[in-house]
């Protein structure tokens, strides 16, 4: 019987086995140190890609907490004007009245999610996410945005539709809109621009307004929209939040 130098008591046959169980073996190892480094590196591109996301979502979330301060500054201000009408006269020692109107011609919008998103999910990597929650929360996020935007989107639509056409028609626009630009936008102040003024022949007494019926109408959308933000507002930024803490752990537990 031959056998190998190195194996005496081997057969052939046997040696042939072993030789064969070496090669799968060698073959096997390799087929897993690429499975880990994939994995590593879908890993790695999927915790850059979070990263990017989170940056975005405290950006949404600092938007978010500006605009509320906007939405409380408008919904004041239509508050103020609603009772000005009920009453029949305009009685306010914070603002004009013209400052209030002009507080109307402002708008927001609620930010689109960023490139980081958008190519974190093209890119597969959200199946890389170990934790449920977060990446069910990341899924949803989309629709969340959309929702939530959409909201915002309202405040554009009474600007364009109801508040501007029913200035320019009713009142002088300019001297109000001189008003938006020496104030800014309403709750913080931010737009102020007092050189986008433009001069204005002479000032009107706009009081006369509150006797116009459909200014109540233009007012209670300007209402409405804030409000319907405002209940809104506060859910938005919990998902943000709790998006943020769990990106937090994921990066944590796959660094």
């Amino acid at each position: 019987m031959t056998t190998h130098s190195l194996f005496p008591r081997v057969g052939p046959f046997m040696w042939l086995v072993l030789q064969a169980a070496s090669v799968v073996a060698s073959i096997l190892l390799a087929f897993f140190i690429d499975a880990w480094w994939a994995q590593r590196t879908e890993s790695a591109e999927k915790n850059v890609s979070l990263v990017a996301i989170k940056e975005d979502l405290i950006e949404m979330r600092a938007f978010a907490k500006v605009d509320r301060l906007y939405r409380e500054g408008t919904r004041d201000s239509a508050k103020a004007v609603l009772q000005a009408i009920a009453v029949g006269h305009y009685e306010d020692n914070e603002k004009t009245l013209d400052h209030r109107l002009g507080d109307f011609l402002w708008f927001s919008a609620a930010p689109e999610l960023g490139g980081a998103f958008q190519s974190f999910l093209l890119s597969g990597h959200l199946t890389a996410v170990k934790n449920d929650k977060l990446r069910h929360g990341l899924a949803a996020l989309p629709d969340d945005v959309r929702a939530f935007r959409k909201l915002t989107d309202q405040d554009y639509e009474t600007y364009s539709e109801a508040v501007a056409p029913f200035l320019a028609k009713k009142a002088s626009l300019a001297q109000i809109s001189n008003e938006s630009y020496v104030h800014g936008m309403p709750g913080h102040g931010y737009g102020a621009d007092p050189e986008g003024m433009v001069p204005v022949a002479g000032r009107k007494d706009h009081s006369y307004l509150l006797r116009d019926p459909e200014l109540t109408g233009v007012v209670l959308r300007k209402l409405w929209n804030a409000s319907d933000v405002l209940i809104n507002l506060q859910a938005y930024i919990d998902t943000i939040d709790e998006l943020v803490r769990l990106i937090d752990q994921e990066l944590a537990s796959t660094a």
